[in-house]
């Protein structure tokens, strides 16, 4: 069984880095913007052109590090097709357009966006974002980008503030199997896979061999590597914030849509009471748990994510932290 499951990791991560290497040159998926494409300083964007020396100035520069750190590995990668807005664009899987507020957010599932979209509803001012954001109509009001045309010209394009958050990949997947099978039962019928006593860490292992391990789910969103749903490496961000510091990203954002009274409808890790079982909390123990084998295979699942975002890995100091953010 561990032999099968290092062979199965061996095979992830070399079919991964084959991919990434034999469709650099050619495919508009993997191309990198130049620095000449990217607006190199703050005062690029007019919505930060007044704010030198504020405390939105500190807040952009202490996330952008992520987003050029993510780019030169990009680069090393060999991923170095220059962006174009007509002829190469290309956009995260999930885009929400906020015009009025000057924002584009590369929506991440399991990275708190949930909370976001209903944020971004409340800085523009909607009353209930609760109720809008389960309603059928709900897509219309976030304005998600579809196409090009979606996003104006050029200029409009390059004015907005582009901004995403991105995930240790082993907590993700954890908080994704928490949130889409046990509360939803979106993957394994109880009494069909497992047996209805089960606890969650026994659902949890069979939800790998079934359903990860498998690629059944393979184009699932929530299941998916983040760098390829978000387009990381072509998509000119000018923001990327990690989920374990989210807290950064909340008041960036909220200081860009000049409403410092609107509160944030969630729950930050940050905020988190000690008491709180969350999912990197479970992660942990369920990972310990696990086979070593089964936890390499998992991370050679998740290769890319880990090597371009710079997360550590299990067993790791810092984790489930950046290592340039681990304390």
């Amino acid at each position: 069984m561990s032999f099968n499951i290092r062979v199965v990791g061996a095979f992830a991560v070399f079919v991964t880095f084959l991919f990434v290497f034999l469709s650099a040159s050619h495919n508009p998926l993997f191309y990198v913007p130049t620095a000449e494409d990217l607006d190199p300083t703050i005062n690029s964007h007019p919505k930060f052109s007044n704010a030198t020396g504020s405390t939105t100035t500190d807040l952009f520069q202490t996330t952008r590090k992520l987003r050029e750190k993510i780019l030169e590995r990009c680069r090393n990668l060999s991923v170095d097709t220059t962006w174009n807005f007509t002829s190469s664009f290309r956009k995260p899987r999930r885009t929400i357009l906020r015009r009025s507020l000057n924002l584009l957010y590369g929506c991440n599932p399991k990275t708190g966006s949930s909370s976001f979209k209903k944020y971004l509803f409340l800085l523009d001012g909607v009353k209930d974002p609760h109720h809008v954001h389960d309603m059928e109509e709900s897509r219309d009001h976030y304005s998600e980008v579809t196409t090009l045309r979606d996003l104006g010209t050029e200029d409009e394009f390059r004015r907005l503030v582009k901004f995403t958050v991105v995930r240790n990949p082993l907590t993700r997947l954890v908080s994704a199997f928490r949130d889409k099978q046990l509360s939803k039962l979106k993957y394994l019928k109880p009494g069909k896979h497992y047996p209805i006593n089960a606890t969650d860490f026994e659902i949890f292992k069979i939800f790998l061999s079934k359903v990860i391990f498998t690629g059944k789910f393979q184009n699932d969103i929530h299941l998916q590597q983040q760098w390829h749903n978000l387009a990381i490496c072509s998509f000119p961000y000018d923001v990327i914030a990690d989920y374990e510091h989210s807290q950064r990203v909340i008041d960036l954002v909220r200081d860009l849509a000049g409403a410092p009274d609107v509160t944030y409808p969630g729950q930050t890790r940050e905020e988190r009471p000690p008491t709180s079982l969350s999912s990197d909390d479970v992660a942990e123990q369920w990972l310990a748990q696990l086979d070593p084998c089964i936890v390499e295979t998992l991370q050679g699942f998740y290769a890319m994510d880990f090597i371009l975002f710079g997360y550590t890995r299990w067993n790791e100091k810092g984790f489930p932290f950046i290592k340039e953010f681990a304390t």
